[in-house]
């Protein structure tokens, strides 16, 4: 049990690191409620070990199964208090009835702890080496408790996404997924199969905790997604390959007892697995991940498609030599093709400009999101009220048009697209295909800029020899003047 004594342990601690990540944004009721998730999940898998390790004694096992059984609906439903609190301002009545949550949350501890309605007892498993529950005769209302978490999340996060802005919006259906994902394999693992006593990854189970905890964090953490489409796909493809994987792992151990006379079924023989199974396991998962992505779920032809309709654009736009005419064409043909609100090219001259000093003190930074974790994380690289006056209420993403195209040592013209239609967010495929929009606008930019110069040069000449030509004919003039006056001298 080492090596479950250490995984469990290890499991918490991300576990609190990742609330911690989470709190960072979030120091909020949100924040407060999922870190009452990360104690009763890290409490949980205390338990749980405990639980296995069969180190205590029967009376004090109760005790703690009883706990696991609390602390696991305390920690569902804070997942729902996180989502219903998520990204929302604090005032007195949210943290009174905050308050009163926690309240319930005791009581409710009392009831399955101090009683014997949820938990009646415990029995011993000789096969599996462990004691099991026998249940009380409430125990209907845990199973309540627990199916109904979903209908209820799914009516918690509906009402909340609603109120969302463009990103958040996307970080609560991610976060919400991610939420009914967990759950699904909880209720699948601890709840319908023990029906039928049926017990299976009842240990692995806790690394469950530590990728849905991960995934928060780098769903909050982010500013920019690939369209929801994508991901589904990805957790999708994921299953297949996880079954795939223990169908290839199976096939080896067959393959090798066959040839060696040896046994190595996991759940059968052995309580860990070994070296080589690992091995083929990582390597199994990783080659049927990437060939499953490769095969059924690729951006490449969205990206494809955006890349096509930007070269098209870019190629529509090479004959305009005027800047006021370059605008008003990007501004129509780009607002058609990212349901924007508003694009528009901004030319900073003798002005201050804060998004001029951050592009050009920062010159690796690419775009400029207008969203709270954008701007958290780089909070020490510009001014924030400035830069928020700058853009406005509406401006949502701001990308420079570098120096190298239009002559400049530095960022002098940046791009300023508003928010989507509908809140809608701008995927990773649209920003990289804005990032390159932005180096067709300064190549035609500085176009523009020597075409003038040409006419400039152009009609300068033109002038001077206009000039020179009247200058000419002036003194051709004063000659033929000045010879009929010598010749009249001449003949008098």
């Amino acid at each position: 049990m080492a090596i479950y004594a250490f995984m469990y342990s290890l499991s918490a601690i991300f576990v609190i690191i990742g609330w911690w990540r989470i709190f960072s944004i979030q120091k909020n009721s949100s924040g407060f409620f999922f870190l009452l998730f990360a104690i009763a999940a890290s409490v949980w898998l205390l338990i749980y070990y405990l639980f296995f390790a069969n180190i205590l004694g029967e009376d004090i096992l109760l005790i703690l199964s009883r706990s696991a059984f609390a602390l696991s609906i305390i920690g569902e439903y804070s997942l729902i208090l996180y989502i219903w609190n998520f990204h929302k301002r604090d005032d007195a009545r949210t943290r009174r009835n905050s308050l009163y949550i926690l309240c319930i949350f005791i009581a409710l501890s009392a009831l399955y702890v101090l009683t014997w309605w949820i938990v009646t007892s415990l029995s011993f498993d000789a096969s599996a080496n462990t004691f099991r529950e026998v249940y009380g005769p409430i125990i209907i209302l845990h199973t309540v408790l627990t199916i109904g978490f979903i209908p209820l999340l799914v009516i918690a996060s509906t009402i909340r996404i609603r109120e969302q802005n463009s990103l958040n919006k996307i970080r609560l259906k991610m976060i919400a997924l991610s939420i009914g994902i967990l759950m699904f394999i909880l209720i699948v693992l601890q709840l319908i199969l023990p029906m039928f006593g049926i017990w299976i990854f009842e240990r692995e189970i806790t690394l469950l905790f530590v990728v849905f905890v991960g995934s928060i964090v780098y769903i909050t953490k982010r500013y920019y997604f690939s369209w929801i489409g994508f991901w589904i796909g990805k957790i999708i493809i994921y299953g297949w390959a996880f079954l795939l994987t223990v169908l290839v792992l199976n096939i080896s151990r067959f393959v090798f007892g066959q040839g060696t006379g040896l046994s190595l079924w996991y759940w059968v023989d052995k309580d860990t697995y070994s070296f080589i199974e690992v091995f083929i396991s990582i390597g199994s998962f990783l080659v049927l991940e990437r060939f499953l992505c490769k095969t059924f779920l690729s951006v490449t032809s969205r990206a494809a498609e955006l890349k096509m309709r930007i070269n098209s654009l870019s190629e529509d736009m090479s004959g305009i030599t005027r800047e006021k005419e370059l605008s008003l064409f990007l501004s129509r043909r780009v607002k058609e093709i990212f349901k924007t609100n508003l694009f528009e090219i901004r030319k900073f001259d003798e002005r201050y400009s804060e998004l001029e000093n951050f592009f050009n003190t920062h010159p690796k930074e690419k775009t400029f999101i207008n969203d709270m974790v954008f701007i958290e994380e780089n909070w020490g690289k510009f001014d924030k009220l400035k830069i928020r006056t700058e853009l406005g209420k509406d401006g949502f993403i701001a990308l420079p048009i570098s120096g190298m195209w239009n002559g400049l040592p530095s960022c002098y013209w940046v791009i300023v697209l508003w928010q989507k239609f509908f809140g809608d967010f701008y995927d990773t495929e649209e920003i990289n295909a804005l990032i390159g929009l932005s180096f067709s606008v300064g190549r035609q930019l500085k176009y523009i800029d020597m075409y003038n110069e040409i006419r400039d040069l152009s009609e300068n000449l033109d002038k001077k020899v206009d000039d020179k030509t009247i200058e000419y004919n002036d003194l051709l003039n004063r000659q033929k003047e000045f010879i009929s006056i010598i010749s009249h001298e001449i003949k008098a």
